[in-house]
């Protein structure tokens, strides 16, 4: 490893050399020099590369509260993006707001988090989604094509204007974006089925720390693994699935107890996953929660 600010091909130093983008562990005076020291630096860095990788796609990253009752968001739906403030807030709070509202006139009653009037006015709602947009707010980029793959918030359901929309928060760092794009590849949804296409996309959400995306990879990995044989593979696959289940993501659990029968998981192991699992569902409901679940589920 080169030292800070001396160029690793030529030994040049300086303060504005580049960083290796894949190791972040050597600089350059220019892509020259880069190419030049390719030979000698390839295999250290690949090496790196892939450890700098695995560390993120295999870290349990905190997960986002509801800025409100600041209990952990739920991980797959029962919250609501606010387009006045950028906001997601959880169903719990949302039906807080509703269920102690007493002006008839104002029924849905306002943002719990920047009190702006709530609206059923598609034009003005859309209105403020743009001004986020304009904003190069990734949400409210992922919220509008949700909103289009789904035809809520009075749009037609259009699901390339959903996967385009994606697109563009994924490219501004938005991880469940990533996830959705990787689904749809995976299934051929809109985009043409490349599981490779796939696998990338949901490996980017995965090491931003998106739940459902190691989910989703894990279970890749792991019908990998059982169908060549590959015991690494699928161990890697598992690993993601356990990580998905103790934050409290239930489609995880199947796969779990599966890995379990096949003996790639320990009876400990297994019991302290379900034990962490009960745990995450427990500390992501309250009695409101739960309540505002019910009522937009009905």
């Amino acid at each position: 490893m080169s030292a800070a600010g001396t160029c690793a091909a030529c030994g040049v130093e300086g303060d504005e050399l580049k960083q290796c983008t894949s190791c972040e562990e050597v600089k350059y005076c220019d892509v020259a020099c880069q190419r030049a020291h390719w030979p000698r630096h390839k295999k250290g860095c690949k090496k790196r590369a892939a450890e700098i990788k695995d560390s993120l796609l295999f870290k349990e990253h905190v997960r986002e509260d509801c800025p409100i009752c600041f209990l952990p968001m739920p991980i797959s739906g029962h919250v609501t993006y606010r387009s006045c403030c950028g906001k997601w807030v959880c169903d719990g709070c949302m039906h807080g707001i509703i269920d102690g509202n007493d002006d008839g006139d104002n029924m849905l009653g306002d943002c719990p988090f920047c009190r702006a009037p709530s609206t059923v006015d598609v034009e003005v709602e859309m209105e403020r989604v743009k001004a986020r947009m304009e904003m190069n707010d990734p949400e409210a980029y992922h919220a509008l094509g949700s909103a289009y793959w789904r035809g809520n918030m009075g749009l037609p359901k259009d699901r390339k204007m959903a996967i385009d929309l994606w697109f563009k928060a994924a490219r501004l760092g938005h991880a469940y974006a990533n996830c959705n794009i990787g689904i749809a590849y995976a299934q051929g949804i809109e985009l043409k089925m490349d599981q490779k296409k796939a696998k990338h996309h949901l490996e980017i959400a995965a090491m931003r720390g998106d739940v459902k995306a190691k989910h989703y990879l894990g279970a890749m990995e792991t019908s990998a693994g059982y169908s060549s044989r590959d015991s690494e593979i699928t161990q890697r696959g598992l690993r993601l699935l356990a990580i998905a289940a103790k934050a409290g993501y239930e489609p995880s659990l199947q796969p779990i107890k599966t890995g379990y029968s096949k003996g790639y998981i320990t009876k400990d192991e297994y019991a302290t996953i379900l034990r962490a699992y009960q745990k995450s569902k427990e500390e992501m409901m309250s009695d409101r929660r739960a309540s505002g679940i019910d009522l937009y589920r009905n």
